[in-house]
């Protein structure tokens, strides 16, 4: 993707990149007589690979903005700790291991749509390379349930019209769904402020009184729907609180996020009588391809069938594009994968992005309870998939053990290119837990509660405690139900059994590997593991002969939360030149 810094971060950086091979050029270091600072919302120093606001400080600035005096005191701050006057640049950086900066993009550019932290010069950049297209403005609007959407002012070249549709296509092939603007409208001229730049104020006060155009919402409208189409356009419109859905509507793109899309799931198993797996939605997230899929299953399986259906291993979360190499997840204990949704939303459209979910394993606990038959029940599946020679495998928990096991079979064949990502996972310092039946359920408990943020009394964990179990699976049935979700109690059972016997099996850790790059990913929050500090390594230094570390905000489950997930897709999508 195009770099674009303002002047002050342009003049005050300098690096010679004449033998530089990497994905991503670096700005280099300060010149001389400047000071370059990364701070954080509260003026603290960030570590190093952790995202932060750039500060220029040194003979260099200047005294303020001229007759600016409110725009002066936003700009230059006084730094706390040193005293030292600073200058804020509005860019977002973070230093790598070589004392390098790397350049991320505006910070004051920068909006939150459905959870998503994005660049709207990012989007007007790739707009204003279509040639159809002589100058853009993005802006923010509200629509009528207080969603957020992304409107695009497009101001045609000469002897040309806007086409919406074509538009959104050739955007969709260069940028993530959720950056493509949801409205386009047609301008002859953006209006410009007393300083001859786009006024967004205007344009943000038109974006809320604009309708779209009747005609292609009419055209979905009439176009004749099936009954089982017709429920599940209900089931959208409900837990979206939206008026309208259609045949061929996002729901992640009409403000859907993973709690949602859980609840969601679960209100069709129960009013359909399907056992539908959460990935589905990742898969077929509108309703014209979620009714397809659950009319091939009933198709090939019966529509009451009793048990859960489409226990596939390997699911496809984003078809991306041939060259680009496949990123592959593994999530923790009990394998959701919803719980990488975010991630997943969040990574450049191009890049092939697949999940591999235990749940076809839960009848087979000799496999589940062995990191290595795991893993080597996960090599062959990906071996029938074709994905090619490479693999970016990131694990999350649980997963990243797994991930680091595959990634040692796929040394043994040879297989060069490859890497892992472990997020938040710290080493043990005993291969086995050994953990009870009761322990291991009060993990369970712990995991759900703090996933679906349930509101549980001390009563009824101590009832669920005492129980066997079928009555914890009631119990958690009927919790999560109260929280708002509908899961079978199969679908639980499943969780339940993957759950337990993966935390019985053995972290046993193979021998180093010798060509298969290691980034670990901290969380800020995770400093105590075991009752010792945790470095950042996280223990994760003698199994790799190339290891990089960074840190990031949040905890163990919120790092991967639309909030906070934007760090992990920065260092991820290292992985590829990204133009």
């Amino acid at each position: 993707m195009p770099i674009i810094t303002t002047e002050a971060t342009i003049s005050a950086t300098l690096n010679d990149v004449t033998h530089f091979s990497g994905a991503r050029v670096p700005i280099g270091q300060p010149v001389a007589g400047l000071s370059l600072y990364l701070l954080d919302e509260q003026l603290r120093a960030v570590a190093t690979g952790v995202e932060g606001d750039l500060y220029i400080a040194g003979i260099g600035l200047a005294r303020g903005y001229l007759n600016d005096k409110e725009k002066t005191q936003q700009a230059f701050i006084i730094e706390p700790n040193s005293g030292q006057r600073l200058y804020k640049t509005g860019d977002r950086a973070c230093c790598l291991a070589s004392n390098e900066l790397l350049y991320l993009g505006r910070g004051d550019d920068q909006v939150k749509v459905r959870g998503y932290r994005i660049e709207l010069g990012e989007i007007e950049r790739q707009l204003q390379l279509l040639d159809e297209v002589a100058a853009c403005a993005v802006v923010v609007r509200e629509d009528s349930c207080n969603n957020a959407q992304l409107v695009a002012f497009v101001q045609p070249t000469q002897h040309t019209e806007v086409n919406d549709a074509a538009l959104r296509a050739q955007l969709r092939a260069v940028l993530p769904t959720y950056m493509v603007p949801e409205l386009f409208q047609s301008v002859s001229q953006l209006p410009l402020t007393t300083n001859v730049k786009v006024d967004r104020k205007q344009l943000i006060a038109l974006a809320g009184l604009y309708t779209p155009p009747q005609s292609q919402r009419q055209e979905a409208k009439l176009e004749r729907l099936t009954p089982l189409q017709t429920q599940l356009v209900q089931q959208f419109a409900s837990r979206l609180l939206v008026d309208g859905v259609y045949l061929d509507d996002n729901f992640f793109n009409l403000g859907g996020h993973s709690l949602l899309a859980m609840r969601l799931v679960g209100d069709i198993n129960q009013h359909l009588q399907l056992n539908l797996p959460l990935s589905a939605l990742f898969e077929h997230p509108t309703v014209r391809g979620l009714s397809q899929y659950i009319q091939a299953l009933r198709d090939s399986f019966g529509e009451c069938h009793g048990k859960p259906q489409s226990l596939e291993t390997l699911v496809c979360l984003q078809e991306g594009e041939l060259g680009f190499t496949p990123v592959v997840l593994i999530a923790g204990a009990g394998g959701w994968l919803m719980a990488f949704h975010a991630l997943v939303n969040g990574l450049d459209s191009r890049i092939p992005v697949y999940g591999l979910q235990p749940e076809a394993l839960a009848e087979e606990p000799e496999t589940l309870t062995s990191i290595r038959h795991t893993a080597e029940y996960y090599l062959s599946v990906l071996a029938g998939a074709e994905l090619g020679e490479q693999v970016h495998l990131v694990g999350h928990s649980f997963g990243s053990f797994i991930a680091y096991q595959l990634a040692t079979l796929l040394e043994q064949q040879g297989r060069v290119g490859c890497s892992v990502t472990v997020i938040d996972t710290p080493i043990p310092s005993n291969p086995a837990l050994n953990l009870d039946e009761a322990q291991i359920a009060q993990m369970m408990l712990d995991n759900l509660i703090a996933f679906f943020r349930l509101s549980v009394s001390d009563a009824e964990i101590s009832a669920y405690k005492q129980g066997d179990a079928s009555a914890r699976i009631a119990y958690l049935n009927r919790w999560i139900h109260q929280a708002g979700f509908n899961f079978s109690d199969a679908h639980l059972r499943h969780f339940q059994q993957v759950f337990s016997a993966q935390l019985r099996a053995n972290i046993e850790m193979p021998s180093m590997l010798s060509d298969t790059p290691i980034c670990v990913v901290k969380t800020q929050q995770t400093q105590e593991f075991e009752g010792r500090p945790v470095n950042q390594d996280m223990g994760w230094k003698p199994f790799s002969h190339s290891l990089s570390c960074y840190e990031v905000k949040g905890d163990h489950l919120s790092c991967l939360q639309a909030e906070q997930v934007g760090q992990l897709v920065n260092i991820i999508e290292r992985n590829y030149v990204l133009h």
